[in-house]
C-alpha cells in the first residue's frame, strides 16, 4: 500500500513538473512571438518613414533648380551683368523633421552639398539686391517643364536602394465621376469579358449614386444585405470598396487598380499629358491610333494646348470630360525598398505627394497589400 502511495505521489509530482514546463514553454513562445511581432511592426514603421522621405526627396532631386537670377539689364536668367552664363547654386535642404526621424538623411544632405561645386566667379560681378531679383519658379512649373519621370528613380539611404515611380493623379480615371462607357472600356481593355464589364460598371454607378434604383446588372441595398454590407450611396473613398461589388474579383481589381483614382466626385478633369494608354482609350472618341499619336507627342516634350486640340477628335474635345494638356501637382508614388543582400523588394508603399510652391510634400502613405 505504501509503495502504491509513493508511486501515486511520484506521478503527481511528474504531472506537476510537466505542467510547469509546459506553462514555461508557452510563456517563452508567447514572449518570443511578441518580440518578433513588435520587431516586425517597428521595422515596418521605419520602412514607412524611409519610404515617405524617399518619395519627397527623389522628386525634389529630379526637378531642376528652382531659383534663377534675373538681372535688371534684361540679361537671360542665370547670368550676371558683364559675365557669361554661370552655374546656378543648387540648395539641398531637408525639412528638419525628416532629419530627426532618419538621422542618416543628414549625411545624404551633407554629401550632396559637397558634391555640388559652386562657381561664384568675381564677387564684384555678382549683382546686389538693387541690381537683380530672384525669380521663384514653383515646383509645379518645373515639373511641367521636364515632365514626369519615364523610368524609376533610384535613391540610396543608409545602404538601402529605393525605387520610386510617379504618376499624376489627374492622369487616372476617376471612378467617382467617370461615365459608364469609360468604365466599361477600361475594363474590357484590361481583359475583362464583355459580359461582366457592363455589370461591374453598373454596380460602381449604383454604389456611388444616392438613389435606390437598380441599374440593369447593378446592385443596391437589398443585394448587399445578406452579406452585411451597406453601399456608400456617395463618392467612393477607399479602393477596397470595389471588392464588395457582386461581380468584382481580386483578379479584376488588381488589373484596373493602377489606372483608377477616387476624387471628390465634382470635377471630371483628366490630364492627357499624364494619362497612360488604357486611360486614354477609355476617353470617348479616342482610338488606338489617336492614343499612340498622343504618346508620341508627349515623348517629344510637354504637350501644348494647340497640340491637344489638333490631336483630339471632336467627340473627345466636346465630351463631358475636361481634358487638360498640363500636369497637376498631385502625384501618386510607388515606393519599393530593396533588400541589400538579394536586391528583391522587401517592402513597398503607395504615397500621395503634393507639389507646393517650393517643394514636394508628403500627404499620405500606406503599405501595399502583398
Amino acid at each position: 500500500m505504501r509503495t502504491c502511495r509513493r508511486a501515486f505521489a511520484l506521478i503527481i509530482v511528474l504531472i506537476a513538473l510537466a505542467a510547469v514546463f509546459a506553462l514555461t514553454l508557452r510563456a517563452a513562445v508567447i514572449s518570443r512571438s511578441g518580440i518578433i511581432e513588435s520587431t516586425a511592426v517597428r521595422d515596418q514603421l521605419v520602412f514607412e518613414r524611409i519610404a515617405g522621405a524617399a518619395a519627397v526627396l527623389a522628386l525634389d532631386g529630379y526637378l531642376p533648380v528652382s531659383d534663377t537670377l534675373v538681372a535688371d539689364s534684361g540679361g537671360p536668367p542665370g547670368t550676371r551683368p558683364g559675365t557669361g552664363p554661370q552655374e546656378p547654386e543648387r540648395k539641398i535642404e531637408l525639412p528638419p523633421f525628416l532629419v530627426q526621424m532618419i538621422p542618416e538623411l543628414a549625411e545624404v544632405q551633407q554629401r550632396a552639398r559637397d558634391e555640388v561645386p559652386i562657381d561664384r566667379g568675381d564677387n564684384d560681378a555678382f549683382p546686389t539686391a538693387s541690381e537683380a531679383t530672384t525669380q521663384r519658379i514653383n515646383a509645379i512649373e518645373r515639373l511641367r517643364s521636364v515632365g514626369l519621370p519615364t523610368e524609376s528613380l533610384l535613391l540610396t539611404i543608409n545602404g538601402c536602394d529605393i525605387l520610386i515611380d510617379y504618376e499624376d493623379l489627374t492622369g487616372l480615371l476617376d471612378l467617382n465621376v467617370a461615365g459608364e462607357d469609360s468604365i466599361v472600356t477600361l475594363l474590357v481593355n484590361m481583359g475583362v469579358s464583355r459580359d461582366i464589364a457592363p455589370r461591374i460598371a453598373a454596380q460602381i454607378l449604383d454604389w456611388r449614386d444616392p438613389d435606390s434604383m437598380r441599374r440593369y446588372g447593378g446592385a443596391e441595398r437589398d443585394d448587399y444585405r445578406p452579406f452585411g454590407v451597406v453601399p456608400r450611396d456617395g463618392p467612393i473613398v477607399a479602393a477596397e470598396e470595389l471588392l464588395y461589388l457582386p461581380d468584382m474579383t481580386l483578379e479584376i481589381y488588381n488589373l484596373i487598380a493602377p489606372y483608377i483614382v477616387f476624387g471628390s466626385g465634382t470635377t471630371d478633369r483628366l490630364s492627357i499629358a499624364a494619362a497612360p494608354r488604357p486611360v486614354l482609350l477609355a476617353i470617348p472618341g479616342i482610338t488606338p491610333d489617336v492614343a499612340e499619336a498622343i504618346i508620341d507627342a508627349r515623348n517629344k516634350g510637354p504637350l501644348t494646348e494647340s497640340q491637344l486640340n489638333t490631336l483630339l477628335p471632336p467627340r473627345a474635345r466636346d465630351g463631358s470630360m475636361q481634358l487638360s494638356h498640363t500636369i497637376s501637382g498631385q502625384l501618386r508614388a510607388r515606393v519599393r525598398i530593396l533588400d541589400p543582400a538579394s536586391g528583391r523588394v522587401q517592402s513597398s508603399f503607395t504615397a500621395i505627394v503634393s507639389l507646393s510652391d517650393r517643394r514636394a510634400r508628403l500627404v499620405a502613405i500606406r503599405p501595399e497589400s502583398s
